[in-house]
């Protein structure tokens, strides 16, 4: 039996896949780390909407960051987000294929 606990965390980390950017981000994020300015480039969202995405999934315990020289990188803490995303891909969209 799952216990109150562990459900209340499972939806505490569902919810970093809750919004579409945030998704596309877990995405991005599970080939390689990226920086704010790699993520923009690849979503297309602003620096300032990405950085308070960034901070509700590393507040969130999904992603962390590393910041080298100028630059802050994410990546996924846990590569069980990658497995996630495919489960998902699987039921919604099993004719795309994403990279794990």
């Amino acid at each position: 039996m799952i216990s109150e606990e562990q459900i209340k965390h499972a939806s505490e980390g569902l919810k970093a896949l809750a919004h579409e950017l945030r998704l596309t981000i877990i995405c991005h994020l599970m080939d390689t780390e990226l920086c704010v300015g790699d993520l923009a480039a690849k979503t297309g969202a602003s620096q300032s909407n990405l950085s308070q995405h960034l901070t509700k999934m590393k507040n969130l315990g999904v992603i962390a960051s590393e910041k080298r020289g100028q630059h802050v990188y994410y990546s996924l803490v846990d590569s069980q987000w990658s497995d996630v995303v495919l489960a998902l891909q699987a039921m919604y969209c099993p004719k795309v294929k994403i990279k794990a």
